[in-house]
C-alpha cells in the first residue's frame, strides 16, 4: 500500500508539473487598462521632467566651455546668436543619452563639476528610467495578451509573443531609420545617412550599444521637440526589446520544463504500473477461489477495453451487466495492455493448477 501510495503521489506530481506549468496556464486575467496607462503616463513625464531640469542645472554648471563642442547639433547656418540656448539643448541632450544608458560619446561634459553632476543626477535618473521601461512594458504585455486571446480561442502557442515583439521591434527600427535618415538630406550631402547608416543607428540605440559613429547629433538639425522625441522612441524601443528578451527567455524556460516534466511523468508512470502489477500478482498468488474470480472479471473487463482502440467496444457496453461492465467513458490506456495480457496469463495458470 506504501509503494502504490507512493507512486500515486509522484505520478500526481508530474502531472501537476505539466498541468500547471507555464505552457498550460491559463489566459491571464483582462489587464486594468486605466491603470496601466496612468503608470505609463506618471512614469514617462517624470522621466522628460527629470532630464530637462538636470539638462539645465548641467548647463549653468558648464558654462559657455560647453557652447562650442554644441555647434555639433546644429548647422553653422542655423546656429542662433545666443549660445544659451544651444548650452542648454546640449545640456539635455548629455542627460538623455546618459539616462537612456545609450552613451554615444560625442558630447560629453567638459568641467569637473558637471561631471560630478551628471555621476549623482544620471545615478539617480537611471532609476526614473528603469521605471518608465518597465512600465511601458507592462503595457506592451497586456497588449500582448489581449491580442492572443482574440487570435487564439484557447492557450496560444508559446512562441506567439516573441515572434510579435520581434516583428513588433523591426517595425520600430525600420520606421525610426526612415525618419532619421529622411533628416538628414535636409543637410549637405556630405552629412547624408543612407538607409544602411539609418538602420545601424537604431540597432544601436535600441540594443544600447551606442557605437557613436551616427546619433542625433550627427543629424545637425536637432532642437528641443526632436530630442524629446528621441527620448520617447528610445524609451519604446528598449520597452520592446525588454520584453521581447524576457519573452524569448520563457519560451526557452518552458521547452526545458515540459521536457523535465515528460520525463519525470514517464518514470512515475512506468512505476505505478509496476507496483498495480506487483499487486495484482500478489492477490492472484494468495486469494481464495471466490476473489479469483472477482480478478478473472476486472481482467476480462481491462481486455475487452484495451483489446480494441482506445474506448470500450460497443459490444461490451451494450451486453456488459452492473457488475462487470465498464463506463461507457472509460479511456483505455495503451500501456496497461501488456499488464492486461499478464493479468490473463496468471489467471490461466491459476486455472490450470487448481484442475
Amino acid at each position: 500500500m506504501a509503494g502504490n501510495a507512493a507512486a500515486r503521489t509522484s505520478w500526481l506530481v508530474a502531472l501537476k508539473a505539466v498541468g500547471t506549468g507555464p505552457l498550460n496556464n491559463l489566459q491571464p486575467p483582462t489587464p486594468n487598462w486605466a491603470k496601466l496607462r496612468r503608470q505609463m503616463i506618471a512614469s514617462v513625464v517624470n522621466l522628460v521632467l527629470f532630464s530637462l531640469l538636470s539638462g539645465t542645472c548641467l548647463a549653468f554648471i558648464e558654462g559657455n566651455e560647453l557652447s562650442e563642442a554644441a555647434e555639433v547639433l546644429i548647422e553653422e547656418s542655423l546656429v542662433p546668436h545666443n549660445n544659451t540656448y544651444l548650452r542648454w539643448l546640449a545640456s539635455i541632450y548629455i542627460i538623455t543619452t546618459t539616462v537612456t544608458t545609450v552613451g554615444y560619446g560625442d558630447l560629453v561634459p567638459l568641467t569637473s563639476g558637471g561631471k560630478w553632476f551628471v555621476m549623482a543626477s544620471c545615478t539617480l535618473g537611471f532609476v526614473i528610467d528603469i521605471v518608465c521601461i518597465l512600465r511601458v512594458s507592462e503595457l506592451i504585455n497586456a497588449c500582448m495578451a489581449t491580442f492572443a486571446r482574440r487570435m487564439y480561442s484557447e492557450k496560444s502557442p508559446s512562441w506567439f509573443n516573441p515572434a510579435c515583439l520581434l516583428a513588433l521591434l523591426i517595425g520600430l527600427a525600420l520606421l525610426n531609420a526612415t525618419g532619421w535618415m529622411m533628416l538628414s538630406r535636409l543637410n549637405a550631402p556630405e552629412f547624408h545617412w543612407s538607409f544602411t547608416d539609418a538602420c545601424w543607428f537604431s540597432w544601436a540605440t535600441f540594443t544600447t550599444v551606442g557605437f557613436g559613429d551616427f546619433s542625433p547629433a550627427s543629424s545637425r538639425r536637432l532642437n528641443l521637440p526632436l530630442l524629446l522625441s528621441y527620448l520617447l522612441i528610445t524609451i519604446l524601443g528598449l520597452a520592446i526589446m525588454t520584453s521581447f528578451i524576457e519573452s524569448v527567455v520563457e519560451f526557452v524556460t518552458d521547452i526545458r520544463a515540459a521536457k523535465e516534466a515528460a520525463k519525470l511523468a514517464g518514470a512515475a508512470l512506468q512505476k505505478s504500473r509496476d507496483t498495480v502489477k506487483g499487486g495484482l500478482e500478489k492477490a492472484l498468488s494468495h486469494a481464495p477461489v471466490r476473489q479469483q474470480s472477482f480478478f478473472r472479471q476486472g481482467a476480462a473487463r481491462v481486455l475487452a477495453c484495451c483489446g480494441h482502440g482506445n474506448r470500450v467496444r460497443p459490444d461490451v457496453r451494450r451486453g456488459a451487466s452492473e457488475t462487470d461492465g465498464a463506463p461507457p467513458d472509460v479511456e483505455c490506456k495503451r500501456e496497461f495492455r501488456p499488464m492486461a495480457r499478464d493479468v490473463e496469463a496468471k489467471l490461466h495458470t491459476s486455472d490450470g493448477v487448481k484442475s
